[in-house]
């Protein structure tokens, strides 16, 4: 059998014969491209925002009725291979054509249920049984002669007929019409129709939504208004109605007197009697009685306010001047003071206020001897955060320890601890003139420049690239891991890129075997000078050449061609996007964790995909070990198992912190899942894990299966076609090639992974 887009379709949904289907199967393994398409064809098939070709569209490729003739083996020969160029071409096309026939695969493999009650109202349609003469089933037909046909079906009602001779027959009377308009036919009685209930449910009375919109307007009228001033004269809407405006307290600063308008109506005021003597009136000063009706603050924003104080040189009588001579048993100089104008803002924070006079706040200067900044270790200003699009850093906070959003410009102290989320670029400026642009997942520490003046960084792991402004000789120091390195920029333009991270051994148990720190340094512009140590010589690195760091050892070699993530070809389009999608729902008021947490039940599995990874670049891990047991992420599970066996090699508490999220979410599988993360090393392979994977792959738990199959697919470079979350009958199938494999003992590595190698 000839292995072509259809054969291949067909071998991929299980339509064929036990011999085709094993002759394909060799072809399949015999071609890598065949291999390539198969596992393009699955993840297009399983991408939801891929899209479909348009049901009007027109050609040969966009043309429904065209692919469906494909399918059906009915295209001319000359035009299938345009069609199947175009869907070699398209993964909307491709997609397309595989579900399709995937869907008639199974609609044509497995016959319909059809419950007999439904088909039995299906064949009566248009023959009712209620009350009516001539019908086909079930009824008796009427006749002229008086004779009766036999009950049966409407095949012997036919033959019945055919055997009476034709003047026996009455005719049919012709139809009439009713009021309505619709006609009738004699001898049927055509029930009215009833509205089910549950289309009566919509018609009723929609006057709860209406109720609530008016409530909700009134609410906001009122809110308005209410924001307009207080509901008295001095309103704007009462004023432009006709009120008039509100009455004003009239202050005399000349003797002290104030005049309070009271803001009751007018026939509710009380007038002073003119028989009142001035010794009646109280000798207190007339303080605003709590229980007391006040004044409307709002009269007038012009006016300050000042306690109502009644000076005794006042006439008791309006209109009559003072009498200086009068008593004076409590002079206005002993009146207690009240501080006048607007209330002074208060800080809840510190228990001050804000606006008090500078003469009367204490000295802290004075009060607290000086501290010099070696014993107190006050942060030194080391840099600031660069604008670049939507890319920031992460700082947490020491305080709370959470980790919170750097925007654009925020400056950068001594003693910070950035993260950086994955797929995040984001650029910082570090005194004197060190530009760093992260790439991905890293972390580092902010100190304080050198007594030289040199900028100085550290970083636990990550990517970073490092670039001078323009200025030759420039000097910095790293601290990558436990080692401190000297880097000089000789050119103008000099740049390199650096990688730090921790390498954990095949089969090595992170909690108890050490790892290996290996650092990288391109020299992408210019010439560098590199010394492994302060005190070491430094080394030349031209442009072109990478410095390699395993442990102790050293050794200055060709780059070759340079990494994808320092071309910038490592993230896909998705991750791109999804990015950006993230970015804009980190705000830097609110803690990242929180918001990265609710991410991680968004309907789109990119998102989830890159919350997680970036909660536990954060030291939080159980979404990403969720996501292991998760079907709808299967398109995201490599890059998780990528990520956890990063975390688990950064430092034996990570690993411990990961391990006790396998215990808690699978504690019946977290024995066999756990320990699949650290790989297999040759030698492991050949003392029988080879066999141990190979029997995991019909494992119950989904995440032991999953864990499993990245390994041998790691180790072999291929997929055999099994898929973890397929179907047992499916996976059993799939799982005969991988012991093919296993009998002939080729589940080994070609190159086992190093230190020095990329990505495994």
């Amino acid at each position: 059998m000839r292995l072509t887009l259809r054969t291949l379709l067909a071998y991929l949904d299980n339509i064929l014969d036990e011999k085709d289907s094993a002759e394909l199967r060799q072809k399949i393994e015999d071609s890598d491209f065949a291999k390539g398409l198969v596992q393009r064809i699955q993840s297009a098939s399983g991408r939801t925002r891929l899209g479909a070709p348009s049901v009007m569209g027109k050609g040969i490729g966009l043309d429904p009725n065209t692919v469906a003739e494909y399918l059906d083996s009915t295209l001319p020969p000359e035009r299938v291979p345009d069609l199947e160029r175009i869907c070699l071409e398209s993964d909307v096309h491709l997609a397309e054509v595989a579900s399709c026939h995937q869907i008639l695969a199974i609609v044509l493999g497995e016959r319909a249920h059809v419950d007999p009650g439904l088909r039995e109202r299906i064949c009566r349609l248009g023959s009712p049984d209620a009350d009516r003469t001539g019908a086909v089933g079930g009824q008796q037909a009427v006749v002229d002669s008086g004779q009766m046909v036999p009950d049966g079906p409407s095949g012997n009602v036919g033959a019945a007929l055919e055997d009476m001779d034709e003047s026996a027959v009455s005719p049919v009377p012709p139809p009439t019409t009713g009021s309505t308009g619709r006609r009738k036919i004699p001898g049927i009685h055509v029930e009215r129709k009833k509205v089910p209930d549950y289309l009566r449910a919509g018609q009723r009375s929609n006057w709860k939504p209406l109720l609530i919109t008016l409530c909700l307007a009134f609410l906001l009228s009122a809110v308005a208004l209410r924001a307009m001033g207080p509901f008295d004269r001095s309103h704007p809407l009462l004023r432009f109605a006709g009120g008039g405006p509100a009455p004003v307290a009239q202050v005399d600063r000349s003797d002290r007197t104030v005049v309070d308008e009271d803001p009751l109506p007018r026939d509710s005021e009380e007038t002073p009697s003119p028989d009142l003597h001035p010794d009646d009136r109280t000798d207190e000063p007339a303080i605003a009685d709590p229980d007391a009706r006040q004044p409307d603050d709002s009269s007038d924003a012009d006016v300050t306010r000042e306690p109502h104080i009644i000076d005794e040189r006042e006439p008791a009588i309006p209109g009559q001047a003072p009498d200086p001579s009068g008593p004076m048993d409590d002079p206005v100089d002993e009146t207690p003071e009240f501080p006048a104008t607007t209330p002074v803002p208060y800080d809840a924070e510190d228990d001050t206020t804000l606006d008090e006079p500078p003469a009367e706040q204490p000295d802290l200067a004075e009060s607290v001897p000086a501290v010099p900044d070696e014993e107190v270790g006050e942060p030194v200003e080391v840099g600031f955060v660069k604008m670049k699009d939507q890319h920031f850093p992460v700082r947490i906070d020491p305080g709370t320890q959470e980790w919170y959003r750097l925007p654009a410009r925020s400056k950068l102290f001594s003693g910070d601890h950035l993260r950086i989320l994955p797929s995040f670029q984001p650029e910082i400026v570090l005194a004197p003139g060190v530009q760093a642009t992260f790439a991905g997942a890293s972390s580092v520490h902010l100190t304080a420049p050198t007594s030289e003046g040199d900028p100085t960084l550290t970083m636990d792991y990550g990517r970073v690239f490092l670039s001078t402004a323009g200025v030759p000789g420039a000097r910095m120091r790293l601290t990558l891991g436990d080692r401190s390195c000297v880097v000089t920029f000789l050119d103008a333009a000099s740049e390199i890129a650096v990688e730090t991270r921790s390498f954990l051994p095949l089969g090595a148990d992170p909690e108890v075997d050490p790892t290996q720190r290996v650092i990288r340094v391109f020299s992408v512009i210019g010439r560098i000078e590199w010394q492994d140590d302060p005190q070491a010589s430094p080394v030349p690195v031209a442009d072109g050449q990478v410095r390699v760091l395993v442990d102790d050892s050293a050794e200055t070699i060709s780059a070759g061609e340079l990494p994808a993530w320092i071309l910038g070809d490592d993230l896909r389009e998705i991750d791109r996007s999804a990015s950006a999608i993230l970015a804009n729902v980190l705000v830097a008021d609110r803690p990242v964790t929180l918001s990265l947490r609710e991410r991680t039940q968004d309907r789109r599995t990119e998102i989830r995909a890159l919350a997680a990874v970036s909660l536990s670049q954060l030291d939080s891990h159980e979404a990403l070990v969720a996501e292991l047991d998760d079907q709808r992420q299967r398109a995201h599970w490599s890059g998780s198992f990528e990520a956890l066996r990063s975390a688990i090699a950064r430092s034996p508490e990570t690993a411990a912190a990961v391990r006790e999220k396998f215990e808690r979410l699978f504690p019946n599988a977290a024995e066999q899942a756990y320990p699949l993360l650290f790989g297999f090393s040759q030698q492991q392979l050949v003392e029988g894990a080879d066999e141990t994977l190979v029997e995991l792959l019909e494992h119950h738990p989904l995440c032991v299966r999953v864990l499993a199959f990245e390994n041998l697919r790691r180790i072999t470079g291929m997929t055999l076609l099994y898929r973890p979350e397929a179907s047992e009958d499916l996976r059993r199938s799939r799982v005969r090639g991988w012991r093919e494999r296993l009998d002939n003992r080729t589940i080994m590595f070609d190159i086992p992974p190093t230190a020095t190698s990329e990505e495994w």
